[in-house]
């Protein structure tokens, strides 16, 4: 559908889709953006939460993780 073959594909092509810049580093992103992160060997997509840290749905619920893992990120807003 997003013509690539992983989350962070997915993330950029619905990032682009909506209008959203990705930031130049990562790292700068913000609560809300849209990030996609490192879990261990595997790419998730998830938003910064309020606290700093990335939140994102997985299989036993929602995750936590530090804004240290971002590979990617966009700005919402």
């Amino acid at each position: 559908v997003t013509g690539g073959s992983s989350v962070a594909d997915a993330a950029a092509y619905c990032a682009e889709k909506h209008g959203l810049a990705e930031w130049d580093k990562p790292l700068l992103a913000q609560r809300g953006d849209l990030v996609v992160a490192k879990q261990g060997r595997a790419l998730i997509s998830g938003l910064v939460h309020l606290t700093g840290q990335i939140v994102a749905a997985g299989e036993k619920g929602l995750m936590i993780m530090p804004i240290t893992t971002v590979e990617r990120s966009w700005h919402v807003g």
